[in-house]
């Protein structure tokens, strides 16, 4: 639910402390944080029924979402990992499964990878308290 935070942060730091203040390039901001959780709905967005202005937040983030991915496409991360059928078979190899895992263990394919594929690094994780070892070790 970080959309709402930031979207109150835009429209606090608007000139007439209202939505119609906000850039619309601002916009994408709240869209990208929102992750379709439904909570804003079920318990932060003042809105929602019985407020006048019956705002369902959760529909209006998916349908800007939808309108994101129609005129500029979705990422090709995004595409992969909704493949779930190509993700399943590729995930069903033995060599391809033990290749990507030694992959993950070399310093230097994992600094590609977060270049190239995964969105953060390892100082984020480490800012956050994320510990960069693994939960469980296999025996």
């Amino acid at each position: 639910m970080p959309r709402l935070p930031t979207l109150f942060d835009l429209i606090d730091a608007s000139e007439s402390m209202e939505i119609d203040g906000v850039a619309k390039s601002d916009y994408a901001k709240v869209t990208e944080q929102c992750y379709l959780c439904d909570l804003c709905y079920l318990t932060k967005c003042p809105y929602v029924p019985p407020h006048p202005w019956n705002v369902d937040f959760p529909h209006l983030m998916l349908r800007a979402k939808a309108v994101e991915f129609r005129e500029h496409g979705a990422p090709l991360s995004a595409r992969i990992l909704s493949n779930t059928r190509a993700v399943g078979k590729l995930a069903s190899i033995p060599v391809a499964v033990q290749t990507i895992n030694a992959a993950n263990k070399n310093p230097t394919a994992r600094k590609l990878l977060e270049k190239t594929w995964i969105r953060y690094s390892q100082r984020w994780r480490a800012k956050a308290g994320i510990s960069p070892r693994p939960c469980r070790r296999a025996y």
